[in-house]
């Protein structure tokens, strides 16, 4: 089930990078996605972003969590660490909760030794989306941003779901109503709102069917014999 929270993340995220680089530093430029594998170990990070902040190049690292982890702030730590060796620039790290009921870490992550003497402070950005309203994801103006409303704060509600299809239909991004609705499907457990989301998404069969992210997950589908 983790895997799937964070595979359909990582697409979304795929499809709109600068809305998430937007969003989560701003000012910074997006220029390419890196491998996710940190060499001369087994780590790899979720998301690295080549990215520029005052014309200046950096990276920002981004962690997609659904799942417990009491050793996330560590972790983040490790792949900054071997970020920075790997592409000799300046790292910024993040972590994205994705749904409530987890240990979240706390920024920041302090090292003193035993007399109280500093050793390390390392910050990092930690973003729970179901504290998140969803009017704050709709006023950034960031569409690629549009398919995490069913995770926000009030996303359980029909109207933020109408909202968001309104929306992704007005800006053309058709692609992202599958998103939306792969999402909506985590969050929406009750029969009664499945049949409503089910119902919803059908008027956009049609445009569902052609958007190239559609065509991928029912070619991986057929390639897993699912």
């Amino acid at each position: 089930m983790a895997k799937q929270w964070d595979d359909t993340m990582k697409r979304l995220i795929s499809a709109h990078p600068q809305h998430f680089v937007s969003w989560l530093l701003k000012d910074a430029r997006f220029v390419q996605l890196l491998p996710q594998e940190l060499k001369n170990t087994t780590r790899e990070a979720d998301v690295i972003f080549q990215v520029l902040l005052n014309d200046a190049e950096m990276l920002l690292h981004l962690e997609l969590q659904s799942r417990d982890d009491t050793t996330m702030a560590l972790r983040l730590l490790e792949y900054n660490i071997l970020a920075v060796r790997q592409y000799q620039r300046p790292v910024f790290s993040c972590v994205l909760y994705l749904r409530k009921g987890y240990a979240v870490a706390e920024s920041p992550l302090e090292w003193q030794l035993p007399n109280g003497q500093p050793v390390l402070t390392f910050t990092f950005l930690v973003v729970k989306v179901w504290e998140v309203a969803a009017e704050e994801i709709l006023q950034t103006g960031l569409v690629g941003l549009l398919p995490l409303l069913p995770l926000t704060r009030d996303g359980g509600r029909h109207e933020v779901i109408e909202e968001m299809i309104e929306h992704i239909v007005a800006a053309k991004q058709f692609h992202l109503l599958t998103w939306g609705e792969i999402l909506a499907g985590l969050v929406f457990k009750e029969g009664h709102d499945q049949a409503w989301l089910k119902g919803r998404f059908a008027m956009h069969k049609d445009i569902l069917e052609e958007s190239w992210v559609y065509q991928e997950i029912i070619r991986e589908g057929l390639e897993k014999g699912m």
